[in-house]
């Protein structure tokens, strides 16, 4: 899988109505929906570069602390959860 766009990533208006989700001037997606939840899930997805690289700081974070002392299981889990979920963000 490619690199994502980079952010940041901003929601505005679609000409043909719902929202639309956008890098600088480049198209990321079109939400053309009408439904209550279009606009929340265009700012769900305006924000995934953002939590991606949260994501990543976080799990370098915990494996740093792991390191310097040993680490409860729960650090463990966590650190695999976040591996699970950035890999299926960045399709591996």
């Amino acid at each position: 899988m490619s690199k994502h766009t980079t952010g940041p990533w901003t929601v505005v208006e679609a000409d043909s109505g719902g929202e639309k989700v956008i890098a600088d001037s480049a198209d990321i997606c079109l939400i053309d929906s009408f439904a209550d939840e279009s606009e929340a899930n265009a700012r769900l997805i305006a924000a995934a570069p953002e939590m991606l690289e949260t994501l990543h700081g976080v799990r370098l974070y915990l494996a740093g602390c792991k390191l310097t002392s040993p680490a409860p299981e729960s650090d463990q889990k966590a650190i695999d959860e976040l591996t699970r979920i950035i890999n299926k963000a960045e399709g591996r």
